[in-house]
C-alpha cells in the first residue's frame, strides 16, 4: 500500500514538475547588452535617441544602430594600450541560452511576437550581420520533453528584406548587405553550422541544410536569385497554387524568381528558373493563386521557357565566384566543397 502511494505521488511530482517547464518562459522580459566596441546607439520604443550602454536591459521594441567604424581616437587608445583595435560591435542576450552579436554598420530592431500559440521574438535586421549562438535543446527524443524542443525552434525569427530565417540553433551567421549597381537589391548570406536553419520567402522555401551550409540570396519586390555556396540544401519553389517544384541544391545551383503585374486581371506573374551546373535547366511560369502552370519546361542550358529567356539585370549572379558542385539530381555530394576547403573552415562563426 505503502509503495502504491509513493508511486502516485512521484508519478503527480514529476507531472507537475513537466507541467512547470513547459510553461516556463524561455527568454527574459528584458534583453541585455554584454559588449559594445565602438560607438552604438538605440533608438527605444517611444522614439528616444541615446547611447547604447553595457550591462544595461532594455525592452523589446527597440533598434540598435552599431557604427560603421572606430574614430581615430577609439583607434589611437587601442593601439596605445598595445591592444589590436577591434571592429564595431555590440553583443547582448535575450536569456542565458540565447546569445547574439552584431557587426559593424548593423541596423536592428528587436521584436516581440508572442502570442497565444507561444513566445516568438524577431530579429529584424535591415543590415549588417548577426552572429547566433544558441544552445537551448534541440534534439527530439519521442517523448514529453518534445513540446519544450519544438518550442525553443520556434522561438526565434531573424527577418531579413528577402526573407525569414527560423528553427535556429548553435552557430549561425546571417549579413545583409547592399548590391553596388543596384541599390533596390538586397545581397544577404545565410551560414549555418549546425544544418538546422530554415529560410522562408516569397515563392521559396529552403530546408534540410547540411552542417556548414552557406547560402546567398540576392532580391528586391521583383527579383530573387538563390544559389549554394557551400554545402547542400532542399529548395521548394512554388509551382502554381498547389504544387512546388523541389530540388536539391549544391554548390553551383541557383533558382531565380522573377515577379510582375499581369496586364489583363492585375494578378502576380510569375517565372520561375532552376539552372545545375550541368546546364540542365527547369523552368515555368505561373499566375499566383492559379494552379495552372504555363511554359514548362526541362533541358539544357539552350532551352527553357520564358523565364530562361529574360535578360540578365543588377543582382541576377551571385556576387562571387563558386566552385564544384553536381547536378543537384545526383544523391554523390563529394564535389559539394572545393578541394581542401569548407564552410566551416572558411566561414568564421565567431568566438563565445
Amino acid at each position: 500500500m505503502r509503495l502504491r502511494r509513493f508511486s502516485a505521488t512521484f508519478a503527480a511530482t514529476v507531472a507537475l514538475f513537466c507541467a512547470a517547464s513547459a510553461s516556463a518562459s524561455i527568454f527574459e522580459p528584458l534583453f541585455m547588452v554584454t559588449k559594445i566596441v565602438g560607438d552604438a546607439r538605440v533608438v527605444r520604443p517611444d522614439g528616444r535617441t541615446e547611447p547604447l550602454l553595457v550591462d544595461h536591459a532594455y525592452p523589446y521594441g527597440s533598434r540598435i544602430v552599431v557604427a560603421s567604424a572606430l574614430t581615430r581616437e577609439q583607434a589611437a587608445s587601442y593601439k596605445s594600450a598595445g591592444v589590436e583595435p577591434e571592429e564595431p560591435q555590440v553583443s547582448l542576450t535575450m536569456a542565458r541560452d540565447y546569445r547574439f552579436r552584431f557587426s559593424a554598420g548593423s541596423d536592428v530592431t528587436l521584436c516581440d511576437a508572442s502570442g497565444e500559440d507561444g513566445e516568438r521574438k524577431i530579429i529584424d535586421l535591415a543590415a549588417g550581420s548577426v552572429s547566433t549562438f544558441i544552445t537551448a535543446s534541440s534534439t527530439k527524443t519521442g517523448g514529453a520533453g518534445d513540446a519544450a524542443v519544438e518550442a525553443n525552434l520556434s522561438a526565434l525569427v531573424v527577418r531579413t528584406p528577402v526573407g525569414e530565417c527560423s528553427r535556429l540553433t548553435q552557430r549561425n551567421q546571417i549579413q545583409v548587405g547592399a548590391d553596388s549597381r543596384d541599390p533596390s537589391i538586397r545581397r544577404c548570406q545565410f551560414a549555418s553550422q549546425s544544418g538546422l536553419m530554415e529560410i522562408s520567402g516569397p515563392q521559396y522555401r529552403l530546408y534540410k541544410l547540411k552542417k556548414n551550409t552557406v547560402i546567398d540570396i540576392d532580391g528586391s519586390a521583383d527579383f530573387t536569385s538563390v544559389s549554394a555556396r557551400y554545402g547542400e540544401f532542399t529548395a521548394e519553389f512554388e509551382k502554381g497554387a498547389d504544387a512546388v517544384e523541389k530540388a536539391v541544391f549544391r554548390t553551383r545551383c541557383v533558382g531565380k524568381v522573377w515577379r510582375e503585374r499581369a496586364e489583363i486581371g492585375g494578378r502576380m506573374a510569375i517565372s520561375v528558373m532552376i539552372s545545375y551546373p550541368s546546364g540542365k535547366l527547369v523552368t515555368y511560369d505561373y499566375l499566383e493563386g492559379q494552379t495552372g502552370v504555363g511554359a514548362s519546361s526541362t533541358g539544357g542550358a539552350a532551352e527553357g521557357g520564358r523565364a530562361a529567356s529574360r535578360g540578365a539585370g543588377a543582382g541576377d549572379e551571385p556576387s562571387e565566384t563558386v566552385f564544384g558542385g553536381d547536378d543537384g539530381d545526383s544523391d554523390d555530394s563529394a564535389s559539394a566543397t572545393p578541394s581542401g576547403d569548407s564552410a566551416g573552415d572558411s566561414f568564421d562563426f565567431g568566438d563565445w
